[in-house]
């Protein structure tokens, strides 16, 4: 697994896989899904004294057999397997906010080297010196990220220490749905604590994935019986706003509005494709926090739901509430979540930046970062001067207009890529530090504006389609080029002169002249790809630094 270290992406995606249990270790007879190829059952119910739910692979997994078991558990230790989790959870809150403060430190101090750096006006002593503050701010951030790797792995191994064995006892099944079936028909009715492993192997290699559940088994009621407790004092959801939003760069949050919660009472959603009542437990579904200042319920973990959002489905809502630490009920399901357009355009991009030598391409796709995708590349000249002087003049249909060019202009590069593993965004990024070729761009002219367009595979329709443009100008030098994007401070807009709009009716002559700075909007720079940056390809500035010897 390569060490490709990011702000927050690092925390989440440790935190994360503690739920799928897809860890690059050995562990074992085998090793523990290094690929990602097996997803584990985020649910499993039981009903009738059966345990129902889905071992899948990713596409990438061809020719692999399936085969599980059930290892029961004692409360104690499932307690202590929580316990580590919980314990590796506040290690990452504490080492997240660090990690921050860190990182808006480095960044300020590069802000104030590029304002040096660019003003003209500045002694090279002090932009040196402003220089040697940025880099060393760098190397700091640096060190402690590999503390903080160090002590993950560490925990990592603490929390697969604490997991049963398998045992010989598997059971084959098919790459289906529910090929999961576990007996529960001789427990006494109560609480249950077990693990699932999952084996697979096509011959050559054999890789495992185990993951924690607990249920409550009732009196094994038939399919004709109502699983809920209807009785009781719950919560009315029927007037409830329930909204589908997006999180963060690449997350969703589900958002719940125009309802007032229980003091005794805890709440939990349940995403299906279907609008039919699930068989689920508040043990497979995803937390719902309370913000009391907004009078909102809001899922509490958004790569969990954008895994939902990324897939080309119907979205349904369910809430399961939990009255004093026991008794449940589904209070409300069925409720269909409208999507939220996907970026098409600049805002689809966070910090992205190619050179000669180094690429990154970051979009703010929906994205749970569970595999990775394939992504088309392109790049082209935009020769329709009419959609450069309608976006130069923000006019809202410049942009959609370059999309249409870009999808039917094959460029000067035009390529398919596998995006970047370990990252719960879309990217593709390309240096010496991560050892993978920058993207072959010829044939770019100074000055020039070109388009860089890129689509995200639905892998014959399983994800959401993703696609978007954005807009460039070239600066071409003897060995090197740049290409600085919408909204960069320095991109610059040419003077096109008189440049005849077609409306379908009558030739329009626009020579308006757009004022003042190039707007900002779209251009959704997190602290997150700020950091990207700053260990994987390096900025422009650092790259000016180099090229001008200073």
């Amino acid at each position: 697994m390569k060490r490709k270290i990011i702000v927050g992406i690092l925390i989440i995606f440790f935190i994360f896989s503690m739920s799928v249990s897809s860890y690059n270790v050995k562990a074992y007879s085998g090793e523990i899904d290094p690929e990602n190829y097996i997803y584990l059952p985020s649910i499993i119910y039981i009903s009738g004294g059966e345990g129902k739910g889905t071992i899948s692979l990713s596409s990438q997994a061809t020719g692999y057999s399936i085969s599980y078991q059930k290892v029961d558990i004692t409360q104690s230790t499932y307690n202590n397997i929580q316990n580590k989790s919980k314990e590796a959870s506040k290690y990452s809150e504490e080492s997240e906010k660090t990690l921050e403060e860190k990182a808006e430190n480095v960044t300020a101090l590069l802000e104030e080297y590029q304002k040096l750096n660019s003003s003209g006006t500045a002694e090279q002593e002090a932009i040196t010196e402003a220089y040697n503050k940025y880099n060393e701010a760098r190397l700091d951030y640096n060190d402690y990220v590999d503390t903080v790797k160090a002590n993950m792995d560490k925990l990592e191994k603490e929390y697969y220490a604490l997991m049963p064995d398998y045992t010989s006892n598997w059971k084959s099944t098919t790459n289906s749905s529910n090929n999961v079936q576990l007996d529960f028909t001789s427990y006494t009715p109560g609480t249950v604590y077990f693990v699932l492993w999952a084996k697979i192997t096509n011959g050559t290699n054999t890789y495992y994935d185990v993951s924690l559940y607990t249920s409550n088994i009732t009196s094994n009621p038939s399919s004709e019986e109502e699983p809920d407790d209807t009785d009781g004092d719950w919560t009315d959801f029927t007037k409830a706003k329930i909204e589908l939003k997006r999180d963060g760069v690449a997350g969703a949050m589900v958002q719940i509005s125009g309802v007032t919660p229980k003091e005794n009472s805890k709440y939990y959603l349940v995403i299906t494709s279907s609008n039919s009542k699930p068989n689920v437990t508040s043990e497979d579904s995803i937390t719902l926090e309370y913000n009391s200042d907004n009078k909102i319920l809001k899922t509490s973990d958004r790569y969990e739901i954008a895994r939902y959002v990324e897939l080309n489905q119907e979205l349904y809502a369910s809430i399961i509430e939990v009255q004093n630490y026991e008794d449940e009920k589904i209070v409300i399901y069925g409720k269909k979540l409208e999507r939220y357009a996907e970026p098409k355009y600049s805002d689809a991009f966070n910090l992205t930046h190619m050179t000669d030598d180094s690429d990154q391409i970051i979009t703010t796709f929906t994205s749970s970062g569970v595999e990775t995708r394939k992504m088309q590349i392109k790049v082209g000249k935009i020769t329709d001067k009419s959609i450069l002087q309608k976006i130069k003049n923000q006019d809202s249909s410049g942009f959609a207009d370059l999309l249409t060019f870009a999808k039917s202009n094959n460029g000067i590069y035009n390529e398919t890529h596998t995006t970047d593993e370990d990252s719960t965004l879309i990217e593709y990024n390309a240096n010496s530090y991560t050892q993978r070729p920058a993207l072959d761009v010829k044939g770019l002219e100074d000055g020039e504006y070109y388009f860089l367009y890129v689509k995200v595979d639905d892998e014959n329709g399983k994800y959401i389609a993703q696609e978007a443009v954005t807009l460039s100008q070239a600066s071409v030098y003897p060995d090197a080029w740049y290409l600085f994007f919408y909204g960069s401070s320095d991109f610059k807009w040419a003077d096109f002169g008189d440049v005849s709009l077609n409306t379908g009716k009558n030739d329009v002559v626009d020579n308006t002249v757009a004022p003042g700075k190039i707007p900002q909007t779209g251009i959704h720079i997190a602290l997150i790809t700020v950091i990207v940056a700053l260990i994987g390809a390096g900025t422009f500035s650092y790259i000016q630094y180099r090229k001008n010897n200073f």
